[in-house]
C-alpha cells in the first residue's frame, strides 16, 4: 500500500488495517525485529481469552550503532481491568508503555477510530485513548522471547513534526474529563520531551510549551 502523500504514521496504520481481514494485527516499525516466537506467545492469549482486547509483551532496547542490548520492558504477568487503569500504564514513566509495536490487538477495537492528518508528535495517544474507551480488558505478559525495538538517534531532524496538528493534538487530548492532574502532568512530560526532539518546534518558538 502506497499513500500519495506523507499523511503520518497514524492514517498509514488505519488504512493498513482497512485492507487486512485478520482477527488479530500487531504494528512494527521497518527497522525493529522480533524473536521468532514473539507473536506466538501473545496470540496464544488471544486464542485462549475471548474478551481480551490486547496482550502486551517484552521489550529489549537495542543500539545498533554500539551493537548493545539490554531489557527495556519485561512486565509481570497481570491484567489491565478498565479505563482508568488502562490511562494510568499508558502514561506511566516508561515510554514504552504508549508504543504501538510490542503489542497484539483484536482488530476489531479500532472500529471507529480517527486520527489527525500528518507528523504529530505521539500519534500512538490516539490510538490508546481509543483503546482505553472501548477495550474490555488488557493482558500483560512476561514472553519468554522479546520485540527488539531498535534506538535512532536522528530520526526527528530528518521527518519533523507538524508543530499546528501536533499542539491541537495535545490540547485535545488534555481536554478530557477522565484525566486525573497526575495523568495530565506525565501527559506534558513526554509530549515535552518528544517536541524537544524536534528542531523545527525549538527554531520557531524558541522554547517548549508549559
Amino acid at each position: 500500500i502506497r499513500l500519495n502523500e506523507r499523511s503520518g504514521a497514524g492514517i498509514a496504520r488505519i488504512e493498513g488495517l482497512k485492507h487486512t481481514n485478520a482477527k488479530y494485527c500487531c504494528f512494527m516499525d521497518s527497522d525493529d525485529k522480533v524473536d521468532p516466537d514473539y507473536y506466538n506467545e501473545l496470540i496464544e492469549v488471544l486464542d485462549s481469552e475471548n474478551e481480551c482486547s490486547l496482550v502486551i509483551g517484552s521489550i529489549i532496547d537495542y543500539n545498533y550503532v554500539a551493537n548493545e542490548k539490554k531489557i527495556a520492558y519485561q512486565p509481570e504477568n497481570t491484567i489491565i481491568k478498565d479505563k482508568n487503569h488502562m490511562i494510568s500504564y499508558f502514561l506511566k514513566d516508561n515510554a514504552h508503555n504508549v508504543a504501538l509495536w510490542n503489542k497484539v490487538f483484536r482488530k476489531e477495537i479500532f472500529e471507529g477510530l480517527k486520527v489527525s492528518k500528518g507528523r504529530v508528535t505521539y500519534e500512538e495517544l490516539a490510538f490508546f485513548f481509543h483503546i482505553a474507551d472501548n477495550m474490555n480488558y488488557a493482558r500483560l505478559v512476561k514472553t519468554k522471547s522479546f520485540y527488539w525495538y531498535t534506538i535512532v538517534f536522528n530520526y526527528a531532524t530528518k521527518y519533523p513534526y507538524s508543530t499546528k496538528e501536533s499542539l491541537n493534538e495535545i490540547k485535545k487530548f488534555l481536554e478530557r474529563k477522565d484525566l486525573t492532574q497526575k495523568h495530565r502532568d506525565r501527559l506534558k512530560s513526554i509530549i515535552r520531551f518528544k517536541l524537544f526532539q524536534n528542531r523545527n518546534y525549538i527554531k520557531k518558538f524558541g522554547s517548549l510549551p508549559k
